[in-house]
């Protein structure tokens, strides 16, 4: 059985030994670490990550506010669960201050076992949950990241297999129109590779799978930048889905040149600066 890391700070020895007894009644073994002032008690979450810290609220060199405003701060400790120790004396309004920084529940002296375990364990209960929770939700980000990967290259396939499709009716169109004077059945042939050549009806296959891959996508891009015209639009997908600009170039008849005169307009309608990547930036709608 994995043991519990409770953190007490507190600068009176005989609290430290009262907390520390309540927490050995516990069911599960607890290791308590301990804490003279907030200082000691923040640089002590930072090496130990403990499940659990129990912070007196008047301590020398750094009080209990201060270092749970600490805590919170720091992307290591900002998810440990805090229980503030507070004199039976406080107003609601030092409560509040408490739960404002940061604490999660408040206990008063004098210590009552009883209700101090009891707050302990459920505060336990309920950050194991948020952890179990947190847990799942990025397992599940992990698994639709990897789908979405799968499916931006089986879109990129799709597009590049047209894209041939595209090219070697090209090759063929050329080759038939210089035979055509001496081969009347070459203009037939020809006729019906300009009837399927619809270049506008490969985009409009893509852009139903690219939608259903990425729901929404054109929609959110005209809402943030509704200037776009439509062949940015067009590269702004391929670049998401990972096509590179030789790609795009033959995908959108334009030269290298031409993706790189386009890719630089749509940075500057998307107000990016130097450094900033277009494909992340894009990635992100």
């Amino acid at each position: 059985m994995r043991s519990i890391k409770v953190l007490v700070a507190n600068d009176k020895e005989t609290d430290l030994l009262i907390i520390e007894s309540c927490l050995q009644l516990n069911e599960v073994p607890v290791k308590v670490l301990k804490a003279k002032n907030g200082e000691q008690a923040y640089e002590l979450a930072q090496t130990e990550s403990p499940d659990l810290i129990v912070m007196d609220w008047d301590m020398p060199v750094m009080d209990g506010i201060g270092a749970i405003k600490q805590l919170k701060s720091s992307k290591n400790t900002k998810e440990i669960p805090v229980i503030m120790l507070t004199a039976v004396n406080r107003s609601s309004e030092n409560l509040k201050t408490a739960l404002s920084a940061g604490a999660i529940d408040f206990v008063r002296y004098p210590i009552d076992e009883i209700e101090f375990l009891a707050r302990v364990k459920s505060v336990l209960r309920m950050n194991r949950y948020y952890r179990e929770k947190v847990k799942a939700e990025n397992e599940a980000k992990k698994l639709l990241s990897a789908q979405v990967d799968f499916k931006n290259r089986e879109l990129a396939a799709l597009t590049l297999n047209s894209l041939y499709k595209k090219n070697l009716i090209l090759k063929l169109k050329k080759k038939l129109s210089s035979i055509s004077k001496k081969c009347p059945e070459a203009n037939e042939i020809l006729f019906i590779l300009n009837y399927f050549d619809e270049s506008e009806e490969d985009w409009n296959i893509f852009r139903d799978y690219f939608e259903a891959v990425h729901n929404g996508f054109f929609d959110r891009l005209s809402a943030v930048h509704s200037e776009l015209t439509p062949n940015e639009k067009r590269l702004c997908a391929y670049l998401r889905i990972g096509l590179n600009s030789n790609e795009i170039s033959k995908l959108l008849s334009i030269s290298k040149e031409g993706i790189k005169k386009n890719r630089y307009l749509l940075r500057k309608k998307m107000g990016l600066q130097t450094g900033d990547s277009l494909e992340d930036f894009i990635s992100k709608i």
